[in-house]
């Protein structure tokens, strides 16, 4: 027992503990450097073989700032905590890319004179071919997509264009609907596309000088503050956050004087 003690006294444990610690962390930091050294290129465009515009650099980083809001970025943190600030997409994308491009291959003729199992082997491997090249050309910037994958591609848009239908100049076109009753409590996202939080409720505070407002944001709020996004004493709620945070959030926000 005497020896056991002596072998493992605390200094030494924490000794343990602090090159251990240390070991781990330059390990994920040697793995995220390599990661942000072969990070893929924003393109500066897709367009189908056709020439159709597919996204722009600035469709891009729109996307990215939509990501961003609900706390996306966090993804692959330290702590892995990204996971639940925000779904990882991706392969939500390629999954619901591929079935619709999968259909448009069956849909266009090819493979007439094989039977039908070949016929869903061929078409698996076409479909595997078109998903997994890299079409993407260093010197102009532009990833160039077929104009079957471009028709897939618009497919499964219209599916995630509908989780952000809702903007802020829809939400200013129904405050501004006429003979409306007053509204008491306007809750929106800081970052949004086109038009943000913050010019939303510029324009809502003048529609309705008394309605309060409750801001969300998967940054932190010092963050903003400290950025100029927000002001002190505006009243925000910080993503994730659950049912009991909302409604205590909600409650102090149709409490404040301001």
């Amino acid at each position: 027992m005497g020896d056991f003690r002596k072998t493992f006294s605390v200094p030494r444990l924490w000794i343990i503990l602090s090159i251990g610690t240390a070991v781990m962390f330059s390990a994920l930091l040697a793995l995220g450097w390599e990661i942000y050294q072969k990070a893929p290129p924003i393109p500066e465009a897709v367009r189908s073989q056709s020439g159709q515009v597919i996204y722009t650099l600035e469709n891009i980083q729109t996307g990215q700032q939509v990501w961003q809001s609900i706390g996306g970025m966090q993804q692959g943190s330290i702590w892995g905590h990204g996971g639940y600030l925000a779904p990882d997409w991706t392969a939500d994308w390629l999954h619901r890319e591929a079935i619709a491009l999968l259909a448009i291959i069956s849909a266009d003729g090819r493979f007439t004179n094989e039977t039908a199992e070949e016929k869903d082997a061929l078409r698996q491997a076409a479909l595997s071919t078109e998903m997994r090249k890299n079409t993407y050309d260093p010197a102009t910037g532009i990833i160039t997509v077929s104009d079957s994958r471009a028709r897939a591609i618009d497919e499964v848009e219209k599916h995630f264009s509908a989780l952000y239908e809702a903007r802020g100049e829809e939400a200013l076109k129904l405050l501004e609907t006429p003979g409306r009753e007053p509204v008491n409590l306007l809750f929106t996202d800081i970052v949004m596309p086109v038009m943000d939080g913050m010019e939303l409720s510029r324009h809502a505070a003048k529609l309705y000088p008394d309605m309060k407002i409750l801001f969300a944001s998967a940054y932190a709020e010092n963050a903003l503050i400290h950025q100029g996004i927000v002001e002190p004493g505006m009243t925000l709620l910080e993503k994730p956050f659950s049912l009991s945070t909302l409604a205590q959030k909600v409650r102090k926000a149709l409490e404040s004087k301001a």
